[in-house]
Order: structure tokens, then C-alpha cells, then sequence
């Protein structure tokens, strides 16, 4: 009997330890609609509830989150931090949770898979959850969802909020030779070129901001907050009345939104109530509407040759919370303005600098149909380096409109600047590169360059050889044919003579 109770005894304690080491999977969660990979955080474990009514349920603190939670509340006891999780901000305590996760360097504890255009937990524990979207939407969605939701033995269904936002920010490119002009997209290169007298003409480079506002914005209380802002590195100058702004295809009036400009560099526009806002006519925002921003900026005599170009980002500041007036921001989104320059540096046959000639460097203008200066000549008794910076894309034609006394005058170069970056940016936020620089065709300076031409980083260089002395006919040339001709017929005359005076003998 005693063995009996023995081996029973026994076989409770092994059945107890093996019900404490069985993980307490509850539930399935799945995330409605479309969207990306889900992350969770297993804050809380459930010590005990009442499955007649989840609403009572008895939590303790999951001490891998400890000391996490200590920081967000300030409190040290269990109780104390559970008390104020219970009370506070829920959207606010799960941002602040998850920027403390972040700090502390905690891994996840699941992570959702794909069921159609859901995302599903399977098999999670009971707890309270942090739960994060950790891929964007799309290209240019905003960041994450973040939520928490306590986890029973039920299967759970969670909606995504429909309020995100969209933003992007594009350029257009213009080739002055061919007269292309592209869509809307990630990068560009213009000119900083020097006019007739000496005076720098920055291009005009178009923007334009996109902004998709919430599907439920006319729900949020007591305001929807709708803010782009824009900042341009040193080498762009904002066209100050350049700025319009959209609903859709329909021009906001200026009295319909705030607009700060703090410098040729910087501005927003503000709406501090997308709700009270009308379009030229009389037509609010559609929900889930888009608004643009649309604006001009010189390229400027600080703009950067080559890699890593100009810079241009904006982003959107926002209401992410229906019933608070909380703001929500989205990354920085970037565009690229580039662009380069040419150098010539003129030498003599030991490739040593060879002072005082000038030369003028045109571009093909097609709306000109005819070759435009890019700036007055340039020449000096002591100058044998020429430099056009801040050029864009384009064809271009190298003239020695002076020549040296002495020397030979180079005949013209035509040659073309082609740049190759990718004009589509593949992650939110991308800052787009210049791929390389060359000139077609790649052999227009061979005759003449003393070295083989250099492309360094936006930089094209040169040294354009001169040669002394006077130009002759070269061997196989016309000159040379005829000269050959007359030297024949001189011959042939001698001959004739020659035979009719022995004739006369």
C-alpha cells in the first residue's frame, strides 16, 4: 500500500511539473486587411482570470520587461505599474513602451505570418501584447502600426486603423538640348550657368510634395492637424512666391492655410484644420483626398559639383489619433538635385600650362534651335585653366574663340554630358546617387588632349593640347595632290624639251 501511494505520489509530482513546463499557448491573432510582417512583445503574463468574463483578469509583470516598464510608468512596484497602465493613455503608453524596448535592446517574442493579406499570430501565450507593424505599407506608406491588446484563450481579430498617411516628394528633369522633360520622380540635374555679362542664372527647379490625409479624418476631434514640411540644403534658394498648393487638380487659396517661410531654405505649410478647409471652389478635402504642395527653387552659386548633390526633403506632420491631439510624423523623403562641371586646361606639346588664349563653351538650346554661351568668353594673358561649373546634362560645343599668336587654333569640340542615376527611389526616405558621368561620344577630345580626359565625381577634365607653328598639308591631303600634280606636269615639260632640242641636233 505504501508503494502504492508512493508511485502515485510520484506520478502527481511528475504530472504537476510536466503541466508548469507546457507553454500556455491561447490564441490565434489575426490582423485584418492589407499590410505587412507583425512583431509582438509579451509584456504582461496572465497569472489567472475568470473565462465567464475576460474583463477579469489578474496580470504579473513578464520580468524580461521589467525593468522597462519601471522606466515608461516611474513606478518600481508591480502594483503601483500595473495600476498605471491601467489608467493611462493607450496609444501614448505603447509609443513610449516601444521607444523604451527599442533603448533597452529587448528582441521580439513572435512574429506574425501571411494568410492572404492578413498577418496572423498562431499559438500565441496569454498576456498583455505589444503588438508592432514593422514593414511599411508600401514604398511611401507611413511607419508602423502600434498596438496592445491582452491575449486569452479566444481567437482575436484586430482591424487595422484606416488613418494612415502618405507622403512623397518629387522633381521633374528638363534637358534644355533635347527638350525632354520627365514625370514626376526622384532626382534631376539642372544648372547654375553664368549668363552674358558675367551674371549667374540658376535654373528653376520644380517640387512637388504629395500628402494623402486619412480615410477618417472628418472623425478625428476636436481637429484634423495637416502640416508639410519642407528644407533645402545650401545649394537650392526657395522661390519665395513659387508656392501653390492643391485639393487634387483644384487650387487652395492662400487664406485657407498658414505659411511660414523662416528662410530661402526652409518653410510649411499649415493646416491647422483640414476640416474648415474649402478649395478655390468651395469644395472641402475628400477623405482620404490628396493635397499637393508645388513650388520653384533656384539652383544656386553653393551647389554642390558631383556626388552627394543637393538636397531637397519634406515630410508631413499630422493628427494620429481620432480622440486625442496627438501628432504623428512621417521620414524624411528626399529628392536630389545634381549637378557638374568642365575643366580645360590648355598646354603646349610638354603638356605644360600654355597662358592666354580664350575659349567659349556653348549649349544646344532646342527651343532656341541654335547653340547659346554658356557665359562671355573666357581669357586672360596669364589664364590657361578654364572652368564652367554648375552645367547640367546636355550637348555642348568647346570653341578657341582667341588664339594664341604662334600657335594653332584647335577646331571645335561637340561633345555630349550624360549622366546616369536612378530616377526612382526604392525605399521611403532614399537619397538617390549619381552613377556615373561621361561624355559621347567618349572619343570627341582624342585628337587634341594631352592626357586621357579625366571624370572625377562630376568633374570632366581636359588638357587641350596646342601645337606651334603653321598649319601644312599633310601627307594624302588635296594640298598634297595638287603639288604632286604640278611637280608631274614640271617633269613632263623638262622631258618634252628635252627630246625636241635633240630632234633639232
Amino acid at each position: 500500500m505504501k508503494n502504492v501511494k508512493r508511485i502515485l505520489s510520484m506520478l502527481l509530482v511528475s504530472i504537476m511539473v510536466l503541466t508548469m513546463a507546457l507553454p500556455a499557448f491561447a490564441a490565434d491573432v489575426k490582423m485584418l486587411g492589407k499590410g505587412q510582417e507583425f512583431v509582438g512583445f509579451k509584456v504582461l503574463d496572465v497569472k489567472d482570470y475568470d473565462p465567464s468574463d475576460p474583463t477579469k483578469v489578474i496580470y504579473q509583470i513578464n520580468p524580461k520587461y521589467e525593468d522597462v516598464l519601471k522606466t515608461v510608468t516611474g513606478k518600481t512596484t508591480e502594483a503601483e505599474i500595473l495600476a498605471y497602465i491601467e489608467t493611462a493613455d493607450a496609444a501614448q503608453f505603447a509609443k513610449d513602451l516601444k521607444a523604451a524596448i527599442v533603448t533597452a535592446g529587448l528582441t521580439k517574442d513572435a512574429t506574425s505570418t501571411a494568410v492572404g493579406e492578413d498577418q496572423v499570430f498562431v499559438g500565441l501565450e496569454k498576456g498583455f501584447w505589444l503588438f508592432e507593424e514593422t514593414l511599411a505599407l508600401d514604398e511611401y506608406d507611413e511607419i508602423s502600426s502600434l498596438m496592445t491588446a491582452t491575449v486569452l484563450d479566444e481567437n482575436i481579430e484586430v482591424k487595422k486603423k484606416d488613418n494612415q498617411v502618405e507622403h512623397k516628394k518629387e522633381i521633374i528633369e528638363t534637358n534644355d538640348s533635347t527638350g525632354y522633360v520627365s514625370d514626376w520622380q526622384g532626382a534631376a540635374d539642372y544648372d547654375n550657368a553664368i549668363g552674358p555679362n558675367g551674371e549667374r542664372i540658376g535654373d528653376d527647379v520644380p517640387f512637388r510634395l504629395t500628402g494623402v490625409v486619412s480615410k477618417e479624418y472628418r472623425k478625428f476631434e476636436p481637429a484634423y492637424y495637416f502640416c508639410f514640411e519642407d528644407q533645402m540644403e545650401a545649394g537650392l534658394t526657395l522661390n519665395r512666391d513659387s508656392i501653390r498648393v492643391y485639393n487634387g487638380n483644384v487650387l487652395i487659396n492662400r487664406n485657407q492655410y498658414e505659411l511660414n517661410m523662416t528662410d530661402d531654405h526652409t518653410f510649411n505649410v499649415t493646416f491647422t484644420n483640414l476640416k474648415n478647409t474649402l478649395d478655390s471652389q468651395g469644395d472641402p478635402v475628400p477623405e482620404g483626398g490628396t493635397i499637393y504642395v508645388e513650388f520653384t527653387a533656384k539652383l544656386n552659386e553653393n551647389a554642390v559639383i558631383g556626388m552627394p548633390g543637393n538636397a531637397n526633403e519634406s515630410r508631413l506632420v499630422y493628427s494620429n489619433n481620432p480622440n486625442t491631439e496627438d501628432h504623428g510624423e512621417t521620414p524624411w523623403d528626399i529628392v536630389v538635385v545634381f549637378t557638374y562641371e568642365v575643366v580645360v586646361n590648355k598646354v603646349d606639346e610638354q603638356g605644360q600650362p600654355l597662358p592666354a588664349a580664350g575659349f567659349t563653351l556653348y549649349k544646344w538650346d532646342a527651343a532656341a534651335n541654335d547653340w547659346v554661351a554658356c557665359g562671355p568668353e573666357q581669357q586672360g594673358a596669364a589664364l590657361s585653366t578654364f572652368n564652367w561649373d554648375r552645367i547640367d546634362a546636355g550637348k555642348y560645343k568647346l570653341v578657341e574663340t582667341t588664339p594664341i599668336p604662334g600657335y594653332n587654333t584647335i577646331d571645335p569640340i561637340e561633345f555630349e554630358v550624360v549622366a546616369d542615376y536612378d530616377p526612382v527611389k526604392t525605399a521611403y526616405g532614399e537619397r538617390l546617387k549619381l552613377k556615373s558621368l561621361t561624355i559621347s561620344p567618349a572619343d570627341a577630345f582624342d585628337n587634341i588632349v594631352h592626357t586621357p580626359i579625366q571624370i572625377n565625381n562630376g568633374t570632366i577634365t581636359a588638357d587641350v593640347e596646342n601645337t606651334s607653328g603653321v598649319k601644312l598639308p599633310e601627307t594624302g591631303g588635296m594640298g598634297t595632290t595638287i603639288f604632286y600634280i604640278v611637280g608631274a606636269l614640271l617633269m613632263l615639260g623638262a622631258g618634252v624639251v628635252l627630246v625636241t632640242r635633240r630632234r633639232v641636233r
